[in-house]
């Protein structure tokens, strides 16, 4: 499979042409998430600016996420995953890394079909399904995997939707004794804040679904920023080129 190193690299070779011969690099200015600001994900260049500042520490994340998550599970049984919001598939390659030897069965929701996906690897395949994840969980009949995985998603969700996939973890019928919700919040106070009270919500939909929630609700895991991720992963390494492209990339604009 590949690195999440030569992934970067790749995607930075695209953009660093685009950037090159572009003459509306200001087009990428208001590349934002604040006050419910969601980018345009259908432009294969706010894609690429996308992944080249957020990929790498994401993969990271979900393989931490994911190593957690196999050790509560602690079964040699076949698992199967569904990933709301799965963009490009980094959790699904998060997910390959952590559980080398472990057999999984991972579904990919999204509305978008991402440029730059990982490509699906035996013996674990994967299945995207280009779909709204509200009208998705909607369509089921019953729930039947044993990670719901939102990976940075979760901010995405309006409350309209939000009380959609409330009502459906709640009222349909959960076919596994024990099920596990991976939720990747966002780390500044305020959105962690939001993206925490929308997490507990769902989970308190599949408590009345009669299910008993052995985790704090109230409790996150995060790294201590200072420390820098090949502190953990001295495999991780991003490129240097790519930094200094997106360290300068607004000089550009004016």
């Amino acid at each position: 499979m590949i690195s999440i190193n030569d992934y970067i690299n790749n995607i930075f070779q695209d953009f660093s042409e685009y950037v090159k011969n572009s003459v509306k690099l200001c087009d990428l200015n208001p590349f934002t998430f604040e006050s419910g600001n969601i980018p345009d994900y259908i432009n294969i260049h706010i894609q690429q600016l996308y992944l080249l500042r957020y990929a790498f520490a994401y993969a990271f994340e979900y393989k931490r996420m994911y190593s957690k998550i196999l050790k509560k599970l602690n079964t040699d049984t076949k698992l199967k995953i569904t990933s709301f919001g799965c963009g490009p598939m980094i959790d699904y390659w998060s997910l390959c890394n952590a559980c080398e030897e472990h057999s999984f069965e991972y579904i990919g929701i999204d509305i978008i079909d991402w440029n730059y996906k990982f490509e699906s690897q035996n013996p674990n395949p994967y299945r995207f399904i280009k779909e709204n994840m509200i009208e998705y969980i909607k369509e089921l009949k019953e729930l039947d995997s044993d990670i719901y995985f939102f990976p940075k998603s979760i901010c995405e969700i309006k409350n309209d939707d939000l009380t959609s996939i409330c009502d459906s973890f709640r009222t349909k019928r959960i076919s596994k004794d024990k099920i596990i919700l991976g939720i990747s919040l966002r780390a500044d106070v305020r959105n962690l804040e939001i993206d925490a009270c929308t997490s507990a919500k769902i989970a308190n939909s599949i408590i009345e679904n009669g299910f008993i929630c052995k985790s704090d609700l109230n409790k996150c895991f995060r790294f201590e920023e200072s420390h820098g991720i090949r502190k953990f992963e001295s495999s991780f390494i991003y490129p240097d080129e790519a930094k200094s492209l997106l360290d300068n990339l607004y000089n550009e604009c004016s």
